[in-house]
């Protein structure tokens, strides 16, 4: 529950905007406009009334018909709004008084077998706490190490009695994930899972074997926003803890601007650089503007990249270059947008006024309406970087950084980019994340307004919970010798020591 409350908190806005030349209006159908409640400002009730749990329950209802983009995949894997409203109906018909975290753990039951999507929450403002209703998978690792051979696989290294150094591993390839810190050709074996596990069975010379698997150990997640730049004669290294802004009103948000205008432009800053090595380790994610940019320093020709103004350029960039995402307007989205905009202090930027006109429009017209944008033009980008960007993730990094990961793969090339680490978190297809507040019992849901159809372009993307796969996977022991066998820098090894336990 710990793991959800967290990422339920820094799991949250891909944004995007909406003036694109290549969107086009798929589909639009009427829809009631209703005003709808922006902020937890209001004390949450612990109790409500039976009739003010048909208001919310309606609520639910209008936010997920009219708010996210993944209604339909919902449908298509079972739900149906009526027999939703029927159960809570029937559920809760006897009851004078119904207790809210009562309904909280209710609607989240009965929700989750129908979301394919790990932003998908709900949550109740009382306790903080998150129902994680889409799981992802862990990577659980054996210390088994397989030495690839012609067409055989045998054992390297094992610590299993059973497993003798030399025998031949039979069982499924999927299982062997490349670990070059141990060798070139070494391959350590391990499995999936979404529930924690501590053996697994594998095929040995035709026979199961059981053997012990662990995941890596949890890395410290931040609160605020962290930052540091290591840097040798050839290698950069810089550590980023959230893509999130603050508030405007906050005391930490200069402290974000001022870190974020310094990750941007390190494609600039060290473009001569034979190494730049970024550690996105349990990095939840937050504003994908802020990895657009940091790609985007890496072939631009200016010397300096200002956030604020670039940012309508950089957009620009990023629609006609690579783009791909099906974009939900509506009324309760809109509504919901311009809070959040106006929650950063960004009223002056370009986007806010055509969220505001939308809204005037919706109010006139209202409407769910579907655009589609998609344009991949990313072939004959050139840039003069020749060195190796190195992205250190792990089962933590996700949203915000997987974007980032996906655009410099695409953009750069497998050939400059290389990932280090574990799978990454898998949220990455429905985003554009905002949370709609229950009117009465102040629960609330988080939907994503997008759906990114441009990740599935990716080869290392294996979906939602299993995410982006690694070029060379590496628990945390292990880190800093894969990071050496790309870079060869002896002086950033050093710097590098105890990696494994935090963000440099």
């Amino acid at each position: 529950m710990k793991k959800n409350i967290i990422i339920s908190i820094f799991l949250l806005f891909l944004f995007f905007c909406f003036a694109k030349e290549n969107r086009i209006l798929i589909s639009s159908e009427p829809v009631e406009y209703k005003n709808i409640i922006l902020s937890q400002s209001g004390k949450q009730k612990s109790i409500i009334s039976y009739q003010e749990m048909l208001e919310d329950l309606d609520s639910l209802i209008y936010f997920i018909k009219t708010a996210y983009i993944g209604y339909d995949d919902l449908l298509k894997n079972g739900f149906d709004e009526k027999q939703f409203k029927l159960y809570f109906e029937e559920l809760y018909k006897n009851q004078k008084e119904i207790d809210s975290y009562n309904l909280f753990n209710s609607f989240a039951n009965y929700l989750r077998p129908f979301p394919e999507d790990v932003h998908f929450s709900i949550f109740t403002s009382q306790s903080g706490n998150g129902a994680e209703l889409f799981r992802g998978s862990k990577i659980y690792f054996s210390d088994i190490f397989i030495r690839k051979a012609e067409n055989n696989f045998f054992v390297a290294e094992s610590n299993e009695s059973f497993v003798k150094k030399g025998s031949v591993f039979t069982g499924n390839e999927e299982n062997l994930f490349y670990y070059p810190s141990k060798g070139e050709d070494i391959y350590r074996l391990g499995v999936f899972s979404k529930e924690k596990i501590q053996k697994a069975v594998f095929l040995f010379e035709g026979k199961s074997v059981e053997v012990s698997v662990s995941d890596d150990k949890e890395f410290l997640m931040q609160n605020l926003i962290k930052y540091h730049e290591i840097e040798t004669e050839n290698s950069g290294y810089a550590s980023l803890s959230s893509f999130l802004f603050p508030d405007n009103d906050s005391p930490y948000r200069r402290g974000a601007d001022i870190v974020f205008e310094k990750f941007v432009n390190l494609g600039i800053k060290w473009r001569n650089k034979k190494n730049i090595i970024i550690d996105l380790r349990s990095n939840l994610g937050g504003r994908i503007y802020i990895g657009n940019a940091f790609i985007y320093s890496f072939i631009c020709q200016k010397k300096h990249l200002d956030l604020e103004k670039d940012e309508k350029a950089i957009d620009k960039w990023k629609e006609i270059t690579l783009s791909g995402e099906l974009e939900l307007e509506s009324p309760a989205y809109l509504q919901n947008k311009l809070y959040y905009i106006e929650n950063l202090g960004e009223t002056n930027a370009y986007y806010y006024k055509q969220y505001k006109k939308k809204l005037k429009e919706q109010k006139k017209n209202p409407q769910i309406k579907i655009f589609k944008n998609e344009r991949y033009n990313f072939d004959k980008i050139t840039t003069d970087f020749n060195g190796n960007l190195i992205i250190l993730v792990d089962n933590h990094s996700a949203s915000a950084s997987e974007e980032l990961v996906f655009l410099a793969k695409k953009i750069l090339g497998n050939d400059t980019v290389k990932i280090i680490g574990e799978n990454t978190f898998g949220c990455d297809t429905y985003v554009d994340v905002l949370f709609y507040f229950l009117p009465n019992s102040h629960l609330s849901i988080k939907l994503g307004a997008q759906k990114n159809i441009a990740v599935s372009t990716l080869p290392e993307w294996h979906g939602e919970g299993l995410g982006i796969f690694p070029d060379y996977w590496s628990k945390g022991e292990d880190l800093n010798e894969t990071i050496f066998f790309v870079t060869q820098d002896e002086e950033m090894k050093k710097k590098l020591f105890d990696i494994e336990n935090r963000l440099m």
